[in-house]
């Protein structure tokens, strides 16, 4: 099967790629994530303080008598030092072992704690949308996603603007509109464009590929850092059996043209409620995407 991009420009070829680190998720606010990771933290102290609680609270050794290995706790009752085996009390045993691991976990934790919640008070946090904004209306020539990314590659950056034909199917349905002035179709596509955009990702929505003789149009074609395009295709109405049998036979036109999951191809899908889980976009931008 034949598959082209339909453009009205070229596409400048380049055999070697200037691969640069990316400068990711330039408008996430790096804070919060402190503030997510302490928090997460904290809830693990948590749930170890409540899970030590019930267990006794004795010092567990391990002794040799008559030649015979002996498990021993030493324990404090009414102000009194008592010891006593616990050789057919395997789950008390296991108890303390178990509480040896919690508490120096905690102790890994609340160190750590210390130090995130340091870092979360004096980090800084400057958003830079705003400048970028406010240079791209100045200088309306300028290549938005270059000046976002200033280590973006240059055959990403020239690709991120050159000019694609959009699908012109249901132009009506386009209801909603991202952060850079993009009209896309549901709330799910929302997000993951979003998503693209807050992570220094460039992409075009809708561009129409020829497989075969009939066009197609991905939800969004990406352009990774090594120059690979990749395709994701969301499906949102999975409770409608006429809407799956539609995407279903997409799938199987792109595989024709060797647009496959299993290398250039990502498939999310809203539930039967019309909900998308933004943990599953952000794997896939962070597993797949960024390299």
């Amino acid at each position: 099967m034949r598959i082209d991009i339909i453009c009205s420009g070229k596409l400048r070829c380049r055999a070697t790629i200037r691969q640069g680190y990316k400068n990711r998720g330039s408008n996430m606010n790096n804070k919060q994530e402190l503030e997510n990771m302490l928090a997460r933290m904290e809830a693990r102290i948590g749930a170890l303080k409540k899970q030590l609680r019930d267990i006794p609270d004795g010092r567990l050794s391990l002794e040799n008598r008559h030649g015979t290995p002996t498990y021993v706790i030493t324990e404090t009752v009414d102000g009194k030092r008592i010891r006593r085996s616990l050789n057919k009390d395997y789950y008390t045993v296991t108890q303390l072992l178990q509480a040896q691991l919690m508490r120096s976990e905690m102790e890994d934790l609340k160190h750590n704690a210390d130090l995130i919640r340091k870092a979360a008070l004096n980090y800084r946090h400057r958003d830079m949308s705003y400048l970028v904004d406010h240079l791209c209306e100045k200088w309306p020539d300028l290549n938005k996603w270059a000046v976002r990314d200033p280590l973006m590659s240059r055959q990403q950056a020239e690709w991120a603007k050159r000019p694609f034909v959009q699908s012109s199917k249901f132009p009506e349905g386009k209801k909603h509109t991202t952060r850079d002035g993009v009209k896309v179709r549901s709330k799910s596509e929302l997000i993951i464009a979003e998503q693209l955009y807050d992570n220094g990702i460039p992409y075009h929505y809708e561009e129409e590929i020829i497989i075969g003789d009939i066009p197609f149009a991905p939800d969004f074609t990406i352009m990774r850092a090594d120059g690979k395009l990749m395709y994701w295709e969301h499906m949102g109405l999975t409770g409608v059996t006429k809407y799956l049998s539609t995407q279903m036979y997409k799938i199987q036109m792109y595989v024709t043209a060797d647009i496959v999951p299993w290398d250039n191809l990502i498939i999310s899908f809203d539930d039967t409620n019309g909900h998308v889980d933004v943990r599953e976009i952000d794997a896939f931008i962070k597993n797949r995407l960024i390299i």
